[in-house]
């Protein structure tokens, strides 16, 4: 028999990192697109500009 016993708990590690930093990656790839495509309901150029959007066609 070796002299190293099998641990469970030493592995795994380098797929829980990955697995997070896909999330990290994940949650800023979803805050960029939000702050680059959100418009507020009040904003009058929401209103200003895809008011007359159905009259250009």
């Amino acid at each position: 028999m070796s002299d190293s016993y099998y641990n469970p708990n030493t592995k795994g590690w380098p797929a829980a990192a990955a697995t997070c930093l896909l999330a990290l990656g994940l949650l800023f790839f979803a805050y960029s697109v939000h702050e680059n495509t959100y418009r507020n309901p009040r904003d009058p150029m929401f209103k200003q500009v895809y008011a007359d959007q159905p009259a250009a066609h």
